[in-house]
């Protein structure tokens, strides 16, 4: 059965032309900036007290918008009300889901632009697509009361969030309470509201209308108090009231109306309990206790009036609450009884018990169907028996399988039949009247359109005849609306051609009875050609037209007849005139009596279509709620049976995941156990050397430095701003920009349009430069860093895709971010020691957004100019856009406008730090975030604009990193460990913290280094060369060790230079004969290094395996 909707016409002359009150009410200039914009116009949807709101189509998109004009800009009230909503929607808040998008408009009366007409000030808004909640409540009568309660629970939570976001509505009623898909509250009409103060009133004064009569207080209505969230929280308690008796609480004081209240609501019998949460909601504030004071009886807030409602719905049955609270530790029992095979065993029976109780009420209902022997049901009920026969058998056999198959077969049929039963309860009669008006009336077939459109109207009132007959109920219904819709036309045109026909019949009676003489009369010319364009007027069915030239036809005849003819011939013609009148005369009066009868048989038909309209709707919207209640109940159980089986999937994944890492896990700690094995056996080698090696020098040794690795890559400063580097990170590219060191000013001008208080200006001194990311982190490079887990987090009405900025993200998941994306790209050898990633500062950020500039904005301080530089509220659409779509500012930075709302390393502080490097507090409970976003208005795009927020995820936040150099820890600069460090024999106290400063360093000279080395010194050290340091209480020496047989001394101190020297090319030092194998340095730093790499791989595949182990 097709949706039909209160729109349809009622009756056959309903809708016919077009509804013209939306033109009257928008000035053509209006219409014309709406068309500029891209925007059409299509009908008036409501007409308010100062405004119209008007539906409009994008003509680029196709999508519908509503636009709310002031259509009387000349009243101030009117304007002071549109500019509060205008300010409110293009705010910056939150509440995307609750009131209306604003996707621009104009802001003042007044010509838009130079030689254009004037246009009334108009906002383009979301077009929501919504009940009123009283309405809906009232028609779901099948809705239980817990239901409607909870969607007054929702209307409550709603509030609170504008509460919340430091805004007021100022005339909730029911008319501004809409209900759209999913039982989502929405609400409108905000021009009486506007923001807090300290005492939760509405900054704005009370002037021009204040509330609704029946739901807002007195003293609201009558203007001695301003709308504050006690005004909005009586004012929610009066649409509950409304929408649960279907009568208006009204605006009485407590003293009168509380009785009058209690006693409706138990007359509608509302629960008691529930009752008294809705009066405690209607009461008014009492005038005794001061403003400072909160009053006992009342609710402080709408969300406590909401925690009360929904309460009171989770103690009411098995569909309250707590009931959806089991569903999580139901769901984990089902995965359970899944794993032990006890699901699939148990879930057939209870399928065929739910089989064998759906059949026998279908059953009893079909059989007092009043329409069971037409052809398409008596069809459907023999396919119904042959079935149940075939279960019948199936189940005899034992094969239940298959005779729970045929039973839900047979359940489909039975609906299919009780479907069609309803829908030709109402098609039938509806087609029979409206074939009877189709053949009864008197139908001027001489003129072509309408001849078409009759024959046109037989033939469908054929095919619908058939459709029926087969049971096609639902192609069945479309048609015969629109051949309702078709018909009504059609009558129409017949009823316009009717004074034409006369008008042509009796210019034809005419000339047939001019006398022959006269047939070629001078005086005649032309009246054929006149004549011939009437005609063909009257075939396209232009009826205006052709009654004008049929009438002034005929008058002329008549003067011409009256000067022409003789007097006999007029005698004549007069008595052949009134003959033929009189004949015409009967005609009309058995059309007449004829037109009476169908006129009785139309009204009738259309009281029957109104009916039949009504309940066709309520059937239609029971059907939608079965529909719905089915398709939710389907879709729970494949959820339930696909998590099922994917976390068996996944069970057994992991579980050979975990026996092949156990496997490799046992390989590599047998390698790790030979390579500590011997690297222990290397290290007590080595500490022995050692020890003769300091005989021989008399003293202890203070280390043996050994580099970690071969030497990074290098990365510099850069030498201008807004130089370009660009780091390879596999599949993504990190483009930065260069920041110089540098002094600039920070905050905005006390004459700065826009500013907020918490922006006064301070000095700045950026000691050292940084490279500043260029664009915002992407979905895909956030992807590529901390894997897939934000993603479902990211909606496509927030922007979806690679090159979308990141958001929704928490200010500690960005430090997460920064730091293994510094990991990652130290161990791909691209980023040095001592630089890092990390969230900019405050200072860092605002000097980067300004580069060199003073002004409001990075490019100036025209603001019509910003649409080039960011996506904000005015040009985002409602929607975010890919990054770097927007021009850079001055250093190459995109998107610092607009986009997203980027987070900064500072707490927030409301007074700005100024000074050198400023950083601001380590901890704090908001941190600054800055630049903001695609639903921010251009205030909120300032270079200056600041505020603190929670650091939580939000729809409208992301960030950017700088790249810096940054102190580090000794264990992530990568400083040398000596030899002391790693051997297991050394005794602590050798490590020489105790030992004398060194002497003065005396460079070899090049006669030494001759007899030293066997080959020239060279100040020059090769990237594999390393530095072995030997020190004792006599001096030190300092070597430099490129490979076997390649060893020289750089430096000493306090020894004599013929006390060393080199032997052989093997490599060989001696000292007063002692043997010293520098080759066995090197084996030793080789094997110390496997093991390390053991030792590392052990440890991650404990964390890996076990996880709660992994310190042991």
């Amino acid at each position: 059965m097709i949706p039909l909707s209160s729109s349809d016409p009622p009756n056959l002359h309903a809708g016919l032309g077009l509804d013209d009150s939306a033109r009257r009410l928008l000035w053509p200039g209006t219409i014309e900036e709406l068309r500029r914009l891209g925007f059409e116009p299509q009908g008036q949807i409501a007409q308010g007290a100062t405004s119209v709101v008007i539906s409009c189509k994008e003509r680029s998109t196709g999508r519908t918008l509503v636009v709310k004009a002031c259509y009387d800009p000349t009243n101030n009230v009117a304007l002071e009300l549109f500019q509060r909503e205008r300010q409110i929607l293009a705010s910056d808040h939150p509440l995307g889901d609750v009131l209306p998008h604003y996707y621009g408009g104009v802001d003042q009366p007044g010509p838009p632009s130079p030689g254009s007409e004037p246009c009334q000030p108009f906002l383009l808004l979301e077009s929501i697509n919504g009940r009123r909640i009283c309405d809906y409540i009232a028609e779901a009568r099948e809705f239980p009361l817990w239901h409607k309660v909870q969607l007054c629970a929702a209307l409550a939570r709603a509030v609170q969030r504008m509460h919340d976001a430091n805004l007021v509505h100022g005339d909730i009623s029911s008319n501004n309470v809409l209900v759209c898909r999913g039982d989502r509250v929405r609400l409108i009409d905000v021009g009486q509201g506007g923001r807090l103060t300290r005492g939760y009133r509405s900054l704005h004064s009370v002037s021009g209308q204040a509330g609704t009569g029946g739901f807002s207080p007195a003293s609201l209505l009558a203007r001695h108090e301003r709308p504050s969230q006690s005004t909005d929280l009586r004012q929610c308690a009066a649409v509950v009231f409304h929408a649960l008796t279907g009568e208006l609480a009204g605006s009485d004081p407590e003293q009168k109306g509380a009785s009058r209240q209690t006693s409706v609501l138990a007359r509608q019998a509302i629960p008691r309990p529930l009752a008294q949460i809705v009066v405690r909601g209607l009461r008014d504030r009492d005038s005794r206790i001061p403003e400072d004071e909160a009053d006992p009886r009342l609710y402080q807030s709408a969300g406590a009036f909401a925690d009360d409602l929904e309460r009171w719905c989770a103690s009411q049955g098995p569909n309250g609450r707590h009931t959806r609270r089991m569903i999580p530790p139901a769901l984990a029992f089902a995965v359970v009884a899944s794993l032990l095979g006890l699901s699939w065993g148990l879930w057939p029976d209870g399928r065929r018990e739910d089989a064998a109780r759906q059949v026998a009420p279908l059953l009893s209902r079909c059989a007092v169907l009043p329409n069971r022997e037409h052809p398409a049901i008596a069809a459907l009920l023999r396919q119904e028996r042959e079935l149940s026969r075939s279960a019948e058998s199936m189940r005899a056999s034992g094969d239940r399988a298959a005779a729970q198959l045929l039973n839900e077969q047979r359940i489909q049929l039975l609906e299919q039949v009780v479907e069609i039963s309803d829908d030709l309860i109402w098609m039938a009669p509806l087609r029979e009247n409206l074939t009877f008006v189709l053949t009864e009336s008197p139908w001027i077939e001489s003129a072509p359109t309408i001849a078409r459109a009759v024959t046109t109207l037989r033939d469908e009132s054929e095919q619908l005849r058939r459709l029926l007959e087969q049971g096609v109920t639902r192609e069945a219904g479309s048609r015969i609306i629109s051949f309702h819709r078709r018909l009504a036309e059609a009558t129409r045109e017949n009823t316009e051609a009717r004074p034409v026909l006369d008008l042509r019949q009796e210019l034809e009676t005419l000339l047939s009875l001019l006398p022959p003489r006269v047939a070629d009369h001078p005086g005649r010319t032309g009246w054929e050609e006149r004549q011939s364009v009437a005609e063909q007027a009257w075939s396209a069915g232009e009826w205006a037209v052709a009654r004008q030239m049929f009438g002034q036809l005929c008058l002329d005849l008549v003067s011409w007849m009256e000067s022409e003819l003789t007097s006999e011939e007029q005698q004549s013609l007069r008595e052949a005139s009134v003959a033929a009148m009189g004949k015409l005369r009967q005609q009309l009066v058995q059309f007449g009596d004829q037109n009476l009868q169908l006129e009785s048989r139309v009204v009738s038909l259309n009281r029957q279509i109104q009916e039949l309209t009504a309940e066709a709707l309520q059937k239609q919207r029971d059907l939608e709620q079965r529909l719905t209640a089915v398709e939710a109940e389907r879709a729970k159980l494949e959820g339930d049976g696909k998590t099922i089986r994917n976390e068996n999937e996944r069970l057994h994944t992991e579980l050979k995941s975990t026996r092949d890492d156990l496997q490799s896990q046992r390989k590599l700690r047998q390698v790790a156990d030979r390579n500590l094995a011997e690297w222990k056996r290397h290290a007590v080698e080595s500490d022995r050397l050692l020890q003769e090696l300091r005989s021989a020098l008399g003293s202890r040794i203070d280390g043996l430095p050994v580099h970690a690795g071969p030497p990074m890559s290098t990365m510099q400063e850069g030498t201008e701003a807004g130089e370009r580097l660009v780091l390879d990170c596999g599949e993504n590219k990190l483009p930065f920009r260069w920041c110089p060191p540098g002094q600039f000013r920070m905050g905005s001008p006390l004459t700065e349009p826009g500013r907020e208080s918490n922006e006064d200006e301070v000095d700045v001194t950026l000691t050292s430069g940084f490279w500043m990311m260029e664009t915002e982190v992407t979905q895909s490079m956030w992807v590529a860093v901390m894997g897939n887990e934000r993603q479902q987090n990211w909606e496509q009405q927030y922007g979806l895709g690679d090159n979308y900025p990141a958001y929704r993200i928490a200010w500690d998941e960005i430090q997460q971010f920064c730091a293994r994306l510094t990991a990652k790209l130290r161990e791909q050898g691209k980023l040095p020691r001592g630089w890092r990633l990390e969230v900019p500062t405050e200072a860092q950020w605002e000097y980067a957004c300004r580069a060199g500039g003073t002004e409001r904005f990075c490019f100036g301080d025209n603001e019509g100019d910003l649409q080039r530089f960011a996506w904000y509220g005015d040009n985002a659409g409602g929607t975010n856009h890919p990054v770097a779509t927007r021009e850079p500012n001055r250093w190459g930075l995109h998107d610092l406008h607009g986009s997203v709302w980027e987070w900064t390393q500072n707490s927030y502080d409301k007074q700005l730090l100024g000074g050198i490097d400023p950083r601001g507090a380590s901890e704090g409970t908001s941190r600054v975030r800055r630049g903001g976003s695609w639903i921010a208005g251009s205030a909120s795009c300032r270079s200056a604009t600041r505020n603190g927020f929670t650091p939580r995820w939000s729809d409208y936040l992301g960030f950017r990193p700088c790249l810096r150099v940054a102190p580090e820890s000794p264990a992530d600069s990568g400083e040398e460990a000596s030899i002391s460090d790693v051997s297991p024999t050394q005794d602590p106290g050798e490590r020489g913290e105790g030992a004398s400063a060194p002497a003065e360093e005396t460079p070899i000279q090049p006669e030494a280094v001759e007899q030293l080395s066997p080959e020239p010194a060279s100040t020059k050290r090769e990237p594999h060369e390393r530095t072995i340091l030997l020190s004792s209480s006599d001096g030190r020496v300092e070597f430099t060790w490129g490979g076997p047989g390649r060893l020289r001394v750089e430096r000493f101190t306090g020894l004599q230079p013929g006390s060393l020297s080199v032997v052989s090319a093997t490599g060989i030092l001696s000292q007063n004969g002692l043997p010293w194998a520098i080759l066995m340095k090197l084996k030793m730093g080789v094997f110390a290094g496997v093991a390390w790499v053991g030792w590392s791989l052990r440890g991650w595949f404990q964390k890996k395996v076990r996880p709660g182990r992994s310190r042991g």
